[in-house]
């Protein structure tokens, strides 16, 4: 579980995030969702240990963590097999474990055929792929995700979410998400956390989304 408990955090005397408290269950889905600059991307970070809070307390396990950003972080002058064996390096997985590793998740994000490309080669969907088999790899107990579908056409975001609850059925790790698309919250979120406008922004709603996976974008109860 991770718990947040009265987390502020000012920049420069200026208060952005003011008396947070949230508690976030193993193995679940929970998304940040709020108007833009109320500062969801500095939790996410806070709580990734990027950032450190100006009060208050991150209740977080130290180690088994991952995170995706939106803008494809990836090393560029890796092919995509190296970037995912060098990271698996990093984590002091054995090298002769890394290889099989990286085919089985580069295979289960539909990238097999590109193992010996370099990211400039790759549309945003298939970089994005490759992010997201990079942070799965390491086998992480959470997943902190920064707008990581926000850069991809709308077909390739849907793919894109589908394939992320594909794969967390069946491991269910933790992710808390940043997004400001509401169909995306709704769709893979077990909690949606909303929050107020900045400066001072707080949480002001809790939604629990109860609709049974999986779920149907088609559906009258998700509409």
């Amino acid at each position: 579980m991770i718990e947040l408990k009265h987390l502020s955090k000012s920049f420069s005397g200026r208060c952005i995030l003011e008396d947070i408290s949230l508690k976030i269950d193993k193995g679940s889905i929970v998304t940040l969702f709020g108007p833009t600059g109320c500062g969801k991307s500095t939790l996410l970070e806070m709580m990734a240990g990027l950032q450190l809070p100006t009060s208050g307390e991150a209740i977080v396990p130290k180690r088994d963590k991952a995170m995706v950003f939106q803008d494809y972080a990836v090393f560029p002058w890796m092919t995509v097999l190296k970037n995912v064996t060098f990271t698996l390096s990093i984590v002091g997985v054995p090298r002769d474990q890394r290889k099989g590793i990286a085919l089985d998740y580069l295979r289960k994000v539909g990238l097999s055929d590109a193992l010996n490309k370099y990211p400039s080669q790759l549309s945003g969907g298939m970089k994005q792929r490759l992010a997201l088999a990079r942070a799965l790899a390491v086998k992480p107990r959470i997943i902190f995700m920064d707008e990581p579908f926000a850069s991809v056409d709308a077909q390739t975001r849907e793919q894109l979410q589908d394939l992320l609850l594909d794969i967390w059925s069946s491991n269910p790790v933790t992710i808390i998400m940043v997004t400001h698309d509401i169909e995306e919250a709704t769709y893979l979120s077990d909690k949606i956390v909303l929050f107020s406008a900045s400066p001072s922004s707080r949480v002001t709603d809790i939604i629990e989304v109860n609709a049974p996976r999986p779920r149907r974008r088609d559906a009258q109860s998700f509409g």
